[in-house]
């Protein structure tokens, strides 16, 4: 037993160690990957700095920043080249990943070509054009590689989130160089203007302010925690000191100060050295997380040699019993039991693998399983089947199948329910009840299947006409049925009369004779408490037919059935 105890925790040991390792090895790779994407970024930010300034000096100056633009492009292309390299089995199985690496690469690349074709351009054409989209597209293109990074970063924190704080600490400096780089961008694009604040430009230096100013607080509230050893709070510092309280306000003190103002070329070389602590922080912290990797994977190394040492002579005696127990028996009764539960709740999902086994028993309960799922299956598709033939009939027995509308049975039994009896509460309910006019007319002279189409332009005119809680419903041939609920005589004649003029102002029989589609149309409203259907629709019948004696195309409710009796 002792023995068994001492290989056990020998074993544990070993795994753990041995896992611990592995996990450090891949965060390593992880880490780096992570590194190559912010260098990538990096590099396209610090790509903008001589464009822009080539896009504003004279083509006497331009030749050193041109220099210095093919330079940059080689590093970007460089670190470009490193990315696809590191990346490139994650860009095979991660679709999104390799969107964004694509995305990335072509808008660099137009950017580049838009800047390249306003470098060639007379100083004169430069100063009077607007070349604020050509930097928004290396914008656009700093956007992609910051969204890769941190699309590299989640998958990094979830599985080192030892060190997330380091890696937070990374994007937040990596932001701090972009964004201290796009406010050099809107104080260049200031300085020709003798009105700056009224410039569009002014307002995106603002919020870009804002926005350093956010990381300003949490780059600082991470340098006052104590996971951060002293040479990384000493950059935090700099950056404090050299950056936020000296080259931010100047540069808005620049912007703002009476022409004539500094010149492109004079401003970045003030401005430009200012953003070296934030280069020098992310490099710092870079180093400092691959050395703590190091240090641990160390650790880790010698815990595992320790133990595999220890537990070597008794290792090949349970190793075997340890795999046979755990393989053969374990995991697939408890894939089994997974399974059983699974369909117990109805969960009929095909498993994802079943477990190898040798055992004559285990395979008669797997072979078991199997037939269970299938017959749930056959069940459950019957089951469905059968609730969707069910419903179907229902409708079928509610439409009207030439319109589409409720039919007489379905528009009885939903007039039932509205005129319950004992029903306590109070309201009105009122009926429409029309019919087409000369419709056997129209029937002998189009033809029935013309009758047919008049029939359902008139469902298709009217229905989006009816209020929430109306009914609209064919009654039976040319006759149609609008039941309303808490409407008054009056209202119900409003709305008769709507749906009147609706149907004789936009329908015509055929597009040839141009004859207009008209009815007849019947109102009658009464209380829900003392309400009888077969009364209330005999009324409405009784008042439509006064509609027809008096010429057709008309309403006749209570306010004009009187003079009509």
């Amino acid at each position: 037993m002792m023995g068994a105890g001492f290989l056990i925790l020998g074993g544990m040991l070993i795994y753990h160690s041995m896992t611990e390792f592995r996990r450090l090895s891949v965060s390593e790779h992880q880490l780096e990957r992570f590194s190559s994407v912010v260098a990538l970024a990096n590099a396209a930010s610090a790509e903008r700095g001589p464009v822009i300034a080539a896009l504003r000096v004279s083509p006497e100056e331009q030749v050193e920043y041109l220099q210095r633009i093919q330079s940059l492009r080689q590093q970007t292309n460089e670190s470009l080249q490193a990315v696809a390299s590191t990346l490139s089995d994650e860009i095979v199985r991660d679709t999104a990943m390799a969107t964004l690496l694509h995305r990335f690469q072509l808008e660099l690349f137009t950017a580049r070509q838009e800047a390249d074709h306003w470098i060639k351009l007379s100083h004169h054409v430069r100063q009077r054009a607007d070349l604020s989209p050509t930097i928004d597209n290396m914008f656009v293109a700093a956007d992609q590689a910051m969204q890769l990074r941190d699309r590299i970063a989640a998958t990094f924190m979830t599985h080192e989130p030892n060190l997330s704080g380091d890696i937070m600490l990374g994007i937040i400096s990596s932001n701090l160089r972009e964004y201290a780089g796009r406010a050099g961008f809107y104080v260049i694009n200031l300085l020709d203007h003798d009105n700056p604040e009224a410039q569009p430009a002014w307002h995106k230096l603002i919020e870009t302010k804002g926005r350093l100013e956010g990381l300003g607080h949490l780059i600082n509230n991470y340098g006052q925690s104590d996971q951060h050893n002293a040479h990384i709070n000493v950059h935090i510092q700099d950056i404090q000191s050299q950056f936020f309280n000296e080259a931010l306000p100047w540069a808005s003190r620049v912007v703002l100060a009476a022409p004539p103002r500094l010149s492109a070329s004079a401003f970045l070389s003030q401005y430009v050295p200012s953003l070296k602590p934030l280069e020098e922080l992310r490099t710092t912290i870079e180093q400092d997380a691959f050395k703590r990797i190091q240090l641990l994977r160390v650790n880790a190394a010698q815990t595992l040699l320790i133990a595999s040492l220890i537990t070597l002579g008794v290792l090949l005696i349970f190793f075997y019993i340890n795999w046979l127990l755990r393989f053969g028996l374990f995991v697939p009764l408890l894939t089994a039991k997974r399974q059983i539960v699974a369909l117990a709740h109805d969960d009929l999902a095909e498993p994802s693998r079943t477990p190898k086994h040798s055992s004559y028993e285990l395979q008669q309960m797997f072979d078991g399983i199997i037939a269970l799922r299938a017959s749930q299956k056959r069940k459950q598709i019957l089951e469905y089947s059968q609730k969707k033939m069910a419903e179907q009939l229902r409708r079928l027995s509610e439409t009207d199948p030439l319109t589409g509308l409720y039919n007489r049975r379905a528009l009885e039994l939903v007039a039932q329910a509205m005129i319950l009896p004992g029903d306590q509460q109070k309201q009105s309910i009122g009926l429409i009840l029309f019919d087409i006019d000369h419709f056997k007319e129209i029937n002998d002279t189009y033809g029935h299947a013309v009758g047919d189409q008049v029939l359902q332009k008139t469902s298709a005119q009217l229905m989006p006409l009816m209020r929430p809680g109306d009914v609209f419903a064919r009654f039976g041939g040319e006759e149609f049925i609008v039941l309303m609920p808490d409407v008054s005589d009056h209202q119900a004649e409003h709305i008769a009369e709507a749906l009147r003029q609706a149907l004789a102002t936009a329908l015509y029989v055929d597009e040839t004779s141009k004859r207009p589609i008209t009815a007849s149309f019947g109102v009658a409203a009464a209380s829900t408490e003392h309400c009888d259907w077969e009364s209330l629709v005999a009324l409405a019948d009784q008042r439509m037919y006064f509609s027809k004696r008096r010429g057709r195309n008309c309403v006749t409710g209570a306010s004009n059935a009187r003079n009509n009796e």
